[in-house]
């Protein structure tokens, strides 16, 4: 008997190293591209897409040609109102090969435009054909803002082992509709002014500051996305992989449908607040208020309505990009409201806030891009 179970326990061991494998042939061939449709209409601004065709993952591009040669209906409630213009250019993408190699590629890049500004509470629909592709169709309705009420904010300062910083909490204040599904995202933007000698008061020379304010966009805004809400999207996958990053800043109103409700962040900028800032970290050689030589800081934060169609989609491209590098997770298709092609059609409306440190514009001041100025044409 004792023989039997040995056998046994030897066989399920055995049969736990076997699998059976299975080849298919795979024809690249057969996969024909379709046209891949890219929109977000933003309410008082003209409406615009871009049209590319699919590429294929077995492709080595890292680029995507537009079609120039579309034709682009547009239909407002149903109505037809225009047809979009192509405007593009032929462009190269350059890729870096080992040894010093560079291949290039040629490829069209553009987009289509029309003359219809987008409003709220139409619906837009396109629809697109173009020689070599099937037809294609999208439709959004342009959601209605929701209005930024108040905004509070509070500074704390924070020691996190290798010197304090100041943290600043801003709390956006709105009221969400209630009867009806509503899906945000926010957006900020971050905008730096510095006098043209701003650095040379740190040289030990008589500080005669410049008239001219250089000004440029910065990438980094500061903002961390500290509410509960922000963490409502649930997948499998996370008890394994941990949740992904909210990367689009993306929430649904299931946990406030129809409360009023104040939104917390976090923001970090050592510009914010006035003096004693150095450009040397951990140092302060001037503690005075450099506001008074027209330097500025602004952020700008909005609070953008989105469609659910789009809110699908950033979320499920969120979840696509988190989990593709793991071989254990189920694939994540991202969702698509293009009918017959691929990508997103969707549409916004947004009120926003503005914090700005400093005074701005100043009278006096002239004000210059910082890249114009540096790489003048």
């Amino acid at each position: 008997m004792k023989q039997l179970v040995n056998i046994f326990i030897g066989i399920l061991i055995i049969s736990l190293f076997i699998s059976c494998e299975k080849t298919i042939d795979f024809d690249g061939v057969n996969m024909e591209p379709k046209i891949v449709v890219n929109g977000n209409l933003k309410a008082g601004n003209p409406i615009r897409a871009l049209l590319y065709k699919s590429r294929s993952l077995l492709s080595d591009e890292e680029f995507y040609n537009s079609l120039p040669n579309a034709e682009v209906k547009l239909y407002e409630n149903d109505i037809y109102v225009e047809t979009l213009e192509y405007a593009g250019r032929v462009d190269t993408f350059r890729k870096q090969l080992p040894y010093d190699v560079v291949k290039e590629y040629i490829f069209t890049n553009g987009n289509y435009s029309a003359k219809t500004i987008a409003e709220v509470g139409k619906t837009y629909r396109l629809e697109i054909s173009c020689d070599g592709f099937d037809p294609v169709t999208c439709e959004t309705t342009i959601p209605a803002p929701v209005e930024i009420t108040k905004v509070d904010t509070i500074t704390e300062v924070v020691d996190y082992g290798n010197g304090q910083v100041k943290n600043l909490w801003i709390y956006i204040y709105f009221h969400d509709p209630s009867g009806t599904q509503n899906h945000y995202m926010l957006q900020s933007e971050k905008t730096i002014g510095r006098v043209l000698n701003y650095y040379d008061q740190f040289s030990g020379e008589t500080f005669v500051p410049s008239d001219t304010i250089l000004v440029r966009q910065e990438g980094y805004t500061g903002i961390q996305l500290a509410d509960p809400v922000f963490n409502n999207n649930n997948n499998a996958d996370d008890v394994v992989m941990g949740s992904p990053e909210n990367r689009f800043a993306i929430f649904n109103d299931s946990q406030i449908d129809g409360k009023d409700y104040k939104l917390g962040l976090i923001y970090y900028d050592s510009y914010y607040g006035g003096g004693g800032y150095s450009p040397y970290p951990g140092e302060d050689k001037n503690p005075i208020d450099e506001t008074e030589y027209g330097n500025f800081s602004t952020l700008k934060i909005q609070l953008v309505s989105i469609t659910k169609q789009y809110y699908d989609y950033l979320n499920s491209a969120n979840y696509h990009f988190w989990f593709s590098d793991d071989p254990f997770s189920e694939p994540v298709p991202v969702a698509s409201n293009v009918i017959g092609g691929m990508g997103s059609w969707g549409a916004s409306s947004s009120s926003e806030i503005k914090l700005v440190n400093g005074t701005y514009p100043m009278p006096g001041k002239i004000y210059i891009n910082e890249y114009e100025y540096y790489y003048p044409r």
